[in-house]
């Protein structure tokens, strides 16, 4: 186990120096439909995007009506709130549940509001899997969360 974690850390720092996070703002949302769910803070993926390099968009911590005592929240928002919030980076995972047209596009994305914010304009959206991003809460999901992470993300200028 030792050996894996090592391995895990070595990864981690890789994919800190591949990548350009550069403390963009990141947010990570499931969205079945109408319904926008954003990850918390404490949630496994959005420290992981954090401890690369991004700052997450969103924080319940600081809210003093949150009693999660550090425990993970999803968090329901309006396209409005996602509008106001406007991180540079959005990870929208996708599931089997999910409307997609012929286009293969959900209706959010159809949304002119959607299409106002700043990680849409500047082709800042990475589809990925929910499977992968929310339920492989483990040393080998993160590393396959990182892994994707160095395929997909803008590589580090040198």
């Amino acid at each position: 186990m030792e050996k894996k974690l090592m391995a895990h850390e070595e990864k981690l720092s890789e994919t800190k120096q591949k990548i350009s996070a550069n403390s963009q703002s990141v947010l990570l949302i499931g969205n079945t439909n109408d319904t926008i769910m954003a990850r918390d803070e404490n949630f496994f993926t959005s420290r992981l995007l954090t401890q690369v390099g991004y700052r997450y968009a969103i924080s319940t911590s600081g809210n003093s009506d949150s009693s999660n005592g550090g425990d993970s929240v999803n968090m329901k928002m309006t396209l409005e709130q996602l509008l106001k919030t406007d991180p540079d980076v959005i990870i929208l995972m996708t599931g089997k549940t999910d409307d997609l047209d012929a286009d293969v596009k959900r209706p959010i994305e159809k949304n002119v509001l959607w299409k106002k914010l700043k990680a849409v304009k500047n082709g800042h959206v990475y589809h990925v899997d929910r499977a992968v991003w929310s339920l492989r809460r483990s040393v080998d999901g993160a590393n396959a969360i990182l892994d994707e992470l160095q395929k997909e993300m803008p590589a580090a200028k040198k």
